[in-house]
């Protein structure tokens, strides 16, 4: 059964105080906290290869994947997904992404984080335009309507 969203976020965040690391929420959770109109079932988490592993562990009992859902030619990190209250959360460690033949790693795009308050408990986030840069990176075709509300949402004409 589906909970709220907001209690997966207190689910998870006393394990996410608990990271090493700096980590963001990416992806189309992250789009619609900060305020852009799309449906999402998971949440995507961008975490140190160190911090992955530790959550893995930490998670285990939520498991249900060690293997990403795309083939390794596109992407790579360490990778695994737990079904959480009705969501999938994905965590991806050191994710990189192949584009154009070179491996980018995702963490170094972000030049901006910022940070949303839900629940008394702070998300951080790519900024928009970060986040704009991760969806161009990905270059894929069902990615179109976020890009265009990430656009939007920036008061930036396609």
């Amino acid at each position: 059964m589906k909970r709220d969203f907001n209690w997966v976020i207190d689910f998870l965040s006393s394990y996410l105080s608990q990271l090493k690391n700096e980590y963001w929420f990416i992806g189309s959770s992250s789009l619609s906290l900060q305020g852009i109109a799309v449906d999402f079932a998971d949440v995507d988490l961008l975490t140190s290869r160190e911090d992955a592993i530790g959550l893995m562990e930490q998670l285990k009992g939520y498991r249900v994947s060690y293997t990403p859902p795309n083939d390794n030619r596109k992407y790579r990190s360490n990778f695994a997904r737990f079904l959480i209250a009705g969501y999938a959360v994905e965590v991806m460690g050191d994710l990189e992404i192949n584009y154009n033949g070179d491996w980018v790693h995702v963490m170094d795009t972000i030049t901006k984080t910022e940070r949303i308050t839900i629940n008394h408990h702070v998300l951080p986030v790519p900024s928009l335009q970060d986040q704009l840069t991760i969806y161009k990176l990905l270059d894929r075709e069902k990615d179109i309507h976020k890009i265009q509300g990430i656009l939007d949402k920036m008061g930036v004409n396609a």
